[in-house]
């Protein structure tokens, strides 16, 4: 069971701006998770209509190891996010000739770019979790995100 004072589940609507406590013992409605993303010690689920985050130390899970093709040339954020995704790179000048894709949990392509700012709008993609591909100089990285509205 989730949520209560030993396991501190919070859920949030707004992509994260504000969490709120799951009381233990809730339920009674169901969801279904469109993928499950761990970042910064938290475990992230996400629904079509909310995003639950859950500390992994009250999981009891001291370390974890996730081996993912993220590098830190790339940094992504706000994660969650909610209508805009910023895109950090060690060198702004990288972006023009960047190609840029945003592909579903399911690895279909929903949305791409040739060149671009360093921030995308993803205003208009459903509550989910996604992947980030950026492919520059013959280098791909993948770095997920999430959507909550």
């Amino acid at each position: 069971m989730v949520g209560g004072s030993l396991c501190k589940a919070h859920f949030s609507t707004d992509g994260g701006q504000t969490w709120t406590l799951i009381p233990q013992g809730t339920g009674g409605s169901f969801d279904v998770f469109n993928g499950f993303l761990i970042d910064n010690g938290y475990l992230f689920g996400a629904t079509t209509t909310w995003v639950i985050r859950v500390s992994l130390e009250n999981l009891g899970i001291e370390e974890v190891s996730i081996q993912n093709a993220t590098y830190s040339e790339i940094k992504i954020y706000p994660n969650p996010t909610t209508d805009i995704l910023h895109i950090q790179m060690e060198s702004s000048d990288k972006f023009q000739n960047t190609f840029i894709q945003i592909a579903d949990i399911n690895g279909k392509v929903v949305s791409q770019f040739t060149s671009m700012d360093n921030e995308i709008d993803v205003s208009k993609l459903p509550n989910g979790i996604y992947m980030l591909i950026v492919q520059l100089e013959g280098k791909k990285w993948h770095q997920q995100f999430i959507i909550a509205k």
